[in-house]
């Protein structure tokens, strides 16, 4: 095998490993989080905090995504935090929950990340 993969061209790759390689990659709980902001997603660049939370062992099943935009470019809102819940069902994980919440810039309303709009 060793001597197969050292006779390749320079710059070659597997195709076929790639998209498996992607295809199960995209079923990971924070790629499924990210791709569920949509397309304006970091439309404008901001700071970013992304974590993932998984429950130990061998057969994980439920998982936590916290996705935090702060330094935003609007004149109250200062961050905005999505967390997802999710559950590992039938072979992929499914968002079970999804919370926004925004905190406001000093003045403008709530300090703390909260539903409640800014002002």
């Amino acid at each position: 095998m060793a001597c197969s993969m050292a006779s390749l061209p320079i710059g070659y790759t597997n195709a076929a490993a790639e998209q498996t390689s992607h295809e199960f990659r995209k079923n990971y709980p924070l790629q499924i989080a990210l791709d569920a902001m949509g397309k304006s997603f970091q439309d404008s660049v901001t700071h970013l905090n992304v974590t993932q939370h998984v429950n130990k062992g061998e057969s994980p099943d439920k998982a936590v995504v916290t996705i935090e935009e702060s330094e935003l470019l609007d004149d109250s809102v200062a961050a905005e935090k999505t967390v997802f819940t999710m559950n590992y069902r039938d072979g992929k994980w499914q968002i079970m929950n999804r919370i926004q919440t925004q905190q406001c810039r000093p003045n403008r309303g709530h300090q703390n990340f909260s539903n409640q709009p800014c002002h």
